[in-house]
């Protein structure tokens, strides 16, 4: 079976590395963006299995990448995991109507991530 891959968008590249990092290590294929804009443009031009995308990230916030992931044809079936450093911001978000949202992880805690 081919490995998948995942792409992930976060102006936080302390938590893109993270991810990145605890992914590979689950045997995904990962492709990152820190730029919401280049990782939109990313998305369309490359097959990717599932989007991470981070909420809050200046110019183009997350809530509104999604819609536009949705709005593109290419993409508007791929599932999209949605992360906030806020624990309190999933309940009055959006998100949780268009998809998952989960808390970014901590620089020290550890993520485990896993294929369904």
């Amino acid at each position: 079976m081919p490995r998948q891959t995942i792409l992930a968008i976060d102006d936080d590249k302390p938590i893109l590395e993270l991810v990145c990092k605890t992914l590979e290590a689950a045997d995904f294929d990962v492709i990152t963006s820190a730029d919401p804009v280049a990782g939109l443009e990313i998305a369309t031009k490359h097959r990717v299995d599932l989007i991470v995308l981070d909420v809050r990230m200046p110019g183009l916030n997350g809530f509104e990448v999604c819609r536009r992931l949705r709005a593109t044809p290419s993409t508007a079936h791929t599932p999209i995991v949605m992360l906030t450093v806020d624990a309190a911001e999933p309940d009055q978000s959006p998100a949780w109507s268009w998809g998952r949202m989960i808390t970014s992880p901590s620089r020290s805690v550890p993520v485990s991530w896993s294929r369904a």
